[in-house]
């Protein structure tokens, strides 16, 4: 049955990027490095941890769902052995492999069977046509400009707010305005307004006068459920834990 309130607490990009993630007893694994999204569904599956053990330095992709939030804590319930048989980020595609993906929450999962890293063909680490771009490392992507098919500058992306229990974002933040980036105002708008990218730049489903009456993108804000729910109202788009299958229904 479709939740008809978020509870499920938000966690802000800058918060997530740099962060230490540790295991149950409280060994240090690593630091995030980064975070894959995928642009079209507005969701998050996998992350990089740069991991750093003695001699040991190496990044890996780990799946998003065996990360644990609590308070201001994360962890993985991994091993540093486990840990270094994951794939390194230099394997990732750039568009949605499917057996790529499940191998590689296969392996996150406890009950999973152990085996190694999982394996492309090199057709699959690049996408075919530009348009075939879905996914972005989130450093990248923070920072991009912005603009709708009436080809108005709106622009850039700032923050991006996730809900970290199930990867989906909530909304994102947007720097625009200003001269001499004077009076510039960091405005909220929900990701399904985001219609993905073209030219190097974010392509957003939104009028520059509409974007000027978005509220503004404030942390003590989207982190209510009620806040998010207004939000969504304003723009005329149904919010994900509102929708038995978020995913799906953001690719249809």
């Amino acid at each position: 049955m479709a939740r008809t309130a978020l509870t499920h607490p938000i966690w802000l990009s800058r918060e997530l990027l740099d962060s230490e993630v540790f295991t149950r007893k409280g060994e240090r694994l690593g630091v995030i490095d980064n975070i894959q999204l995928d642009l079209a569904a507005g969701h998050v599956s996998y992350l990089v941890l740069r991991v750093a053990a003695g001699r040991i330095e190496k990044r890996v992709v780990l799946p998003w769902h065996i990360l644990r939030f609590e308070g201001k804590a994360i962890t993985a319930n991994l091993d540093l052995q486990r840990l270094l048989e994951a794939t390194e980020p230099e394997r990732m595609p750039r568009v949605p492999v499917d057996n790529w993906r499940q191998e590689v929450f296969e392996y996150g999962s406890p009950r999973g069977n152990r085996r190694p890293a999982p394996s492309m063909k090199v057709q699959d680490l690049q996408p075919k046509t530009p348009e075939a771009v879905r996914v972005g490392m989130l450093r990248a992507v923070l920072g991009m400009k912005l603009r709708n098919r009436r080809g108005e500058r709106l622009g850039r992306l700032e923050e991006v707010a996730v809900d970290v229990r199930t990867g989906h974002v909530a909304c994102a933040g947007i720097v625009y305005g200003g001269v001499l980036r004077l009076a510039r105002r960091l405005y909220a708008v929900p990701w399904q307004m985001f219609e993905g990218v073209e030219a190097r730049e974010l392509l957003l489903a939104v009028e520059r006068e509409t974007l000027e009456t978005a509220p503004d993108f404030r942390v003590e804000d989207v982190r209510r459920s009620e806040w998010l729910d207004r939000l969504h109202a304003q723009f005329q788009t149904a919010a994900y834990w509102t929708v038995r299958d978020p995913v799906a229904a953001r690719r249809a």
